[in-house]
């Protein structure tokens, strides 16, 4: 396997990686939205606990990274 084919294949894999992390993301909204009294708030606020706070940091790191 060539450069450019590992390059296009880890490129690939974490925009798959992406695509699951917004789905699980747009899930939880609209669960939240939509079926309201049957939401179980203890995994939301888990959610805000555990997993929210490595999110805004990597967030944070792609806004300060220049483009090339």
């Amino acid at each position: 396997m060539t450069h450019p084919e590992r390059a296009r294949d880890y490129l690939e894999h974490i925009a798959d990686a992406i695509e699951r992390a917004w789905s699980l993301m747009r899930g939880m909204r609209n669960k939240i939205i939509h079926d309201y009294f049957d939401v179980a708030w203890d995994v939301v606020w888990n959610t805000i606990q555990q997993d929210l706070p490595p999110l805004l940091k990597q967030i944070n790191t792609l806004l300060q990274t220049k483009a090339p």
